[in-house]
């Protein structure tokens, strides 16, 4: 459940086509969901990997995420539907992908989230 509702936050705000773990599309975003701990308020890891055959695309694509889903401890919490969450940029990286000439930038991020009203 926490995958998609992210995914949809992502998307209504970005407007692009994140995929989970891999996509024919270049240039794709795809994502992976690792869950760390569940309770009343969970914590999971969700990698971004943009792939882009040009590298300036993909670090403004990766650059919107950013800006997106990093919640500054003085900001307030984001919501989706009746999700609540914060992410934190926790790490990433970028290489490049010689057997079909794309850029991967990955992003990680920790993301404590809550269903709102405990519903």
């Amino acid at each position: 459940m926490f995958e998609y509702l992210i995914k949809h936050y992502i998307d209504r705000h970005i407007h692009c086509n994140l995929m989970p773990s891999f996509t024919t599309e270049i240039p794709g975003l795809i994502y992976m969901h690792t869950p760390i701990s569940v309770g009343p308020v969970s914590e999971s890891q969700y990698e971004i990997k943009v792939i882009d055959n040009d590298l300036d695309r993909a670090l403004q694509k990766r650059n919107e995420l950013i800006a997106l889903l990093n919640v500054d401890i003085s900001k307030p919490s984001l919501v989706q539907d009746n999700f609540v969450f914060r992410a934190s940029l926790a790490g990433g990286g970028q290489i490049f992908n010689d057997s079909i000439q794309v850029w991967e930038l990955s992003l990680i991020f920790i993301v404590k989230w809550r269903i709102q009203d405990g519903k």
